[in-house]
């Protein structure tokens, strides 16, 4: 479960996010659109306790972030980052690693696994996203396709209930959108909680059961993406998916 209650996110004297309250109920998969530079990246990142806010309350399973620098929330921090998982739009992969030490590393260094026990669990996570044949490839080697896979299996190597994605889809080709969509309709019958930002309203509708249009720092609709992203009822999401009005 993922609840947020009058969240408020500011930069200097500009607020991109404005006294925001939602809920994510367990098991669903959301998608997150609307107006580039409207703060979707900022929402997830606030949600992962990347960024701090500057009011309001975030609260992921058992672990609630409150307003402030990150160095006050230092215990609910460590609680989320055991629970919720984050795939960047850039991946972020470790370049001086190969594919199964990047996926082994934080198990090793956050949850202290044994290497053994962790490599086993990383090789079964690479090979269940399709990766299997590539576990001693080093980033470099690998496609923009390919690596994302190996970044969502080192999200999941920490056993996540939730998956954030940044933009999963702005690397890819068609081809490769529809293998994503197939991975993580797959993660999410295992019962995994999914809240991705894309810009790709084809991949909103085909993965996702709810989408929230994010703008001017509020969620303006929220609804199954057959509604919301045909026929939304508020002008700045219809400005946003270029509706004529009437």
């Amino acid at each position: 479960m993922i609840r947020v209650q009058g969240l408020t996110k500011k930069y200097g004297a500009r607020t991109v996010i404005q006294d925001l309250s939602f809920e994510v109920p367990s098991g669903q998969v959301v998608a997150l659109v609307g107006p580039s530079g409207g703060g979707k990246s900022t929402l997830i990142r606030c949600l992962h306790g990347l960024e701090p806010f500057d009011g309001g309350q975030i609260e992921i399973d058992q672990a609630t972030l409150s307003p402030g620098a990150l160095g006050g929330n230092h215990h609910a921090l460590h609680a989320i980052r055991r629970v919720a998982g984050f795939v960047f739009q850039q991946w972020h992969l470790f370049s001086h690693m190969s594919a199964l030490a990047n996926v082994m590393e934080a198990p090793v260094q956050v949850k202290q696994e044994p290497r053994a026990q962790a490599e086993a669990k990383a090789r079964a996570l690479l090979e269940k996203v399709g990766m299997g044949h590539r576990v001693d490839a080093m980033p470099r080697r690998l496609s923009g396709g390919e690596q994302q896979r190996v970044a969502i299996a080192r999200a999941l190597a920490m056993e996540p209930t939730v998956l954030f994605l940044d933009e999963p889809t702005s690397a890819l080709d068609p081809q490769r959108v529809g293998d994503l969509v197939d991975l993580l309709r797959q993660l999410a019958k295992e019962g995994l909680t999914l809240l991705t930002v894309t810009h790709d309203l084809r991949f909103a509708a085909q993965l996702c059961g709810r989408a929230l249009i994010f703008a001017e720092g509020q969620i303006v609709e929220d609804g199954p993406p057959a509604q919301v992203l045909k026929d939304p009822q508020d002008p700045r999401a219809r400005a946003f998916l270029d509706l004529e009005e009437g």
